[in-house]
């Protein structure tokens, strides 16, 4: 008999919604970044409609700006329940244009499912328990675009949009996001192979990989990630 650990983000209603952010939820990424990689999770979505769970890379070196008219890059896993096809797959490029596609007739709902992210120069590939079902090359700008070292991120979020953010029932938080493990690896541009940089089967929360975020939210988001929403 094995123990499976998971990493949990949890969301729920604050006792006081006169702030910006309305619910709080949980939020970590690594310490170091990725320049290229491969990265592998298995997810228990919370199913719930109105709400997002989320792996995915992120370059924000334009912090210093306004949100509104920064550059970053990130290629994205995000579980959607609003959406009928609830998977989507997004790289966010240049002046935050987006090359967004979900895949169909795929229902993640709340079962446990494998998502992987291959990231190389000439290719961004997205798998879906070991299948391949999207793979952009460096035909595209998105792609070419895509070469800043980058944190690894996952997150439990409330879109205010009505695509993501429809339907949501706040009565019947708290919500959960479960990760059941974390693998990370490392391209080498010479063997054009990865090597593993760090597996984490969340038997704690390892603060030497992870950075819990704590009091921030984001526009588009009525949530607030809390420290306190992220546990083992």
């Amino acid at each position: 008999i094995s123990k499976m650990k998971t990493q949990i983000f949890t969301l729920a209603a604050l006792a006081a919604t006169s702030q910006a952010n309305e619910f709080w939820g949980g939020e970590i990424r690594t310490r170091e970044p990725f320049q290229y990689g491969k990265f592998k999770t298995r997810i228990q979505g919370s199913g719930q409609k109105g709400t997002c769970a989320s792996f995915f890379t992120f370059w924000n070196g334009q912090s210093d700006l306004p949100w509104s008219v920064r550059e970053w890059e990130e290629i994205d896993i995000e579980l959607v329940p609003t959406k009928a096809d609830d998977f989507s797959m997004n790289l966010i490029y240049k002046n935050q244009t987006q090359d967004h596609s979900y895949v169909d007739n795929f229902k993640a709902g709340s079962d446990w499912h494998e998502y992987e992210i291959i990231w190389k120069p000439s290719y961004i590939a997205w798998y879906l328990d070991g299948r391949e079902v999207r793979r952009s090359t460096d035909a595209s700008e998105s792609v070419r675009d895509m070469d800043k070292a980058s944190l690894l991120y996952m997150n439990f979020w409330t879109p205010t949009f009505d695509k993501w953010g429809r339907g949501l029932d706040e009565a019947q938080m708290p919500f959960y996001t479960k990760y059941d493990y974390v693998e990370a690896y490392d391209w080498d541009a010479s063997t054009d192979e990865f090597t593993l940089r760090f597996r984490d089967d969340f038997d704690s929360l390892d603060q030497n990989i992870w950075r819990v975020s704590d009091e921030w939210g984001f526009p588009d988001n009525s949530t607030k990630f809390m420290e306190t929403m992220t546990y083992v």
